[in-house]
């Protein structure tokens, strides 16, 4: 990626997932900012460092890190890089749920997952290495809660020496923030938008002080029409090379995704089906981490065909169990 910003500078990171390379972003200013961090690798630490040392600056000058969203890519490293640097880290509330990884916060979040997992129909030994996987995922190397800032939406924040506003968009991930340098329309976007990938809805459990889990794919498309009001002229992704264009993305994206519910639909042509089921079908081969993300992907959609009438849900068993509706429809 060459940068073509006098005030970022992309850097990219190797990650061990599907997903391939991390974009991080340096902000150069009187005290150093870094947006986004990547993996908890030894191979990611010394491609940051090395990147660093290229634009001459070293790991113990970070003085703020900020992370877009709680996923392993992005925020990984960022107990490491605080211990070796001072720098404080900023994220939105949800995100430091995670990032925290305080043992009672962990243990409800997985309890939560595992209820999840056994109504979406899976069998007891994958609703088993799942919960595994998100154990060895998550809570790994805890950022001290003195080190963390909480972020929220429309915060102003000097970094790097310009002023970037802080954008809750949720979809993605439940504390995802983009920022955007209004002078400039420049939008550090995290994984909420992607060129030729379309972010992964991830399910997750309810926000403090509800019972309801986040519609993902719905506050996704909530987020996009957000920022249909801005004056954007770059977007610098989280993965990938940047994107100019974000009315046609925008336009892209839903157009996909309602294609997409149209194709599970399809699938819903006899009798009830379980998330597991529709998942199993619609993408056969998935494993491990890629099953989950099949899982979030299959439910999503099925929330965008329930807000429209489209499909019912009903339980037993303590299973959820998908079906048409006699309702005619128009397009989701």
């Amino acid at each position: 990626m060459n940068p073509t910003s006098s005030f970022l500078v992309p850097l990219r990171l190797p990650t061990p997932f599907a997903v391939g390379p991390v974009n991080v972003y340096l902000l150069e200013g009187p005290e150093l900012t870094l947006v986004d961090v990547g993996p908890d690798t030894a191979e990611a630490l010394a491609a940051l460092e090395a990147g660093l040392a290229a634009h001459g600056h070293a790991l113990t000058e970070l003085r703020h890190i900020v992370i877009t969203h709680a996923h392993p890519d992005h925020y990984g490293l960022a107990a490491r890089l605080a211990a070796l640097s001072g720098a404080r880290i900023y994220c939105h509330p949800l995100s430091r749920r995670v990032i925290a990884a305080a043992p009672a916060e962990l243990t409800q979040r997985y309890a939560w997952y595992g209820e999840w997992l056994r109504q979406a129909g899976l069998p007891e030994p994958i609703q088993a290495q799942l919960l595994e996987l998100f154990r060895s995922l998550e809570g790994q190397r805890g950022v001290p809660a003195d080190r963390l800032v909480e972020l929220n939406d429309g915060d102003r924040l000097p970094w790097g020496d310009r002023e970037w506003q802080a954008l809750h968009t949720p979809g993605h991930a439940q504390g995802h923030l983009c920022f955007y340098h209004r002078p400039s329309g420049a939008l550090l976007a995290g994984d909420h938008l992607l060129r030729g990938i379309t972010p992964n809805p991830g399910v997750e459990p309810p926000w403090p002080g509800s019972s309801e889990r986040p519609r993902s794919l719905i506050q996704y498309f909530q987020s996009l029409e957000r920022l249909t009001a801005l004056n954007i002229t770059t977007v610098w992704p989280g993965h990938g090379e940047p994107l100019y264009d974000y009315q046609a993305h925008r336009e892209e994206l839903s157009a996909f995704h309602h294609r997409r519910a149209d194709e599970i639909a399809a699938l819903l042509d006899g009798e009830s089906q379980t998330v597991y089921q529709l998942t199993r079908c619609f993408f056969p081969q998935l494993q491990r981490l890629d099953l989950f993300l099949g899982l979030s992907e299959v439910i999503a959609h099925l929330d965008l065909l329930e807000a429209a009438g489209r499909v019912s849900v009903s339980a037993a068993d303590g299973v959820l169990r998908y079906q048409l509706t006699d309702e005619p429809h128009s397009a989701t």
